[in-house]
């Protein structure tokens, strides 16, 4: 695997290289660049791109995503604090996470490195699903199905929790953020289809399961590919 960063920083570079698997080929790229062709000529697979490199704040929700293809590398952005703002755009633009530098940081781009490997590793044996412009393809006991942005995402957050509820408030904030008060029944209806994709018996779902005055909770295995557009 090859991991490109762009970091003005050589301690911030260091530190990421220092957590990544042996054997990963680590390049330094820099903001200036056509970061869609550089990232191409080179065979980036992941990328981290510390937000410090003033320009990338610049690039729009559409370049980003040009940039994570289906050919581009899995983005990964680094910002010295967060807000709300920054994780609506990162969801947006298409990244795979939004990273703060603390000090859990380290531990997350060694886990994001492993689960990135293992990616490249099912993609040689067609095991994976494939992320095209305005829709995810997810693939769940043997067969194909596609998802919209918002579905995807809604997904994302419950595996990323996989286990344990997340509130509905939680879900809206970050699919939504400003208007979330009022998306309560869109986030429903969304479930909903979720579940007829998804679930073998959508009246009875086993996978994405609901608690009143807890939210939901993803009970299963799906191995998402990711590559966004």
């Amino acid at each position: 695997m090859i991991v490109g960063v762009i970091s003005p920083s050589r301690v911030m570079f260091g530190r990421i290289r220092a957590q990544l698997p042996e054997g990963v080929e680590v390049v330094r790229l820099y903001s200036h660049e056509n970061l869609v062709s550089r990232c191409q000529e080179v065979g980036v697979q992941l990328l981290f791109y510390d937000l410090d490199a003033e320009s990338g704040r610049t690039l729009s929700a559409a370049r980003w995503r040009a940039l994570g293809n289906e050919q581009g590398p899995a983005v990964i952005w680094i910002a010295h604090e967060s807000s709300l703002d920054l994780q609506v755009k990162a969801r947006r633009s298409g990244v795979m996470a939004l990273l703060v530098s603390t000090e859990d940081m380290d531990e997350r781009i060694a886990h994001i490195s492993t689960v990135r490997l293992r990616e490249i590793a099912h993609m040689a044996q067609d095991e994976v699903s494939v992320r095209t412009f305005g829709e995810t393809v997810v693939t769940i006991r043997g067969k194909s199905v596609a998802l919209t942005r918002t579905e995807y995402h809604i997904l994302r957050l419950l595996i990323d929790h996989k286990g344990r509820f997340v509130s509905t408030q939680t879900i809206t904030q970050a699919v939504w953020g400003a208007d979330a008060t009022e998306r309560k029944d869109d986030l429903y209806v969304y479930m909903a289809r979720l579940r007829d994709k998804l679930e073998e018996h959508p009246s009875r779902p086993t996978l994405i399961r609901s608690s009143r005055g807890f939210g939901y909770a993803f009970n299963g295995d799906v191995w998402l590919h990711h590559h966004f557009a």
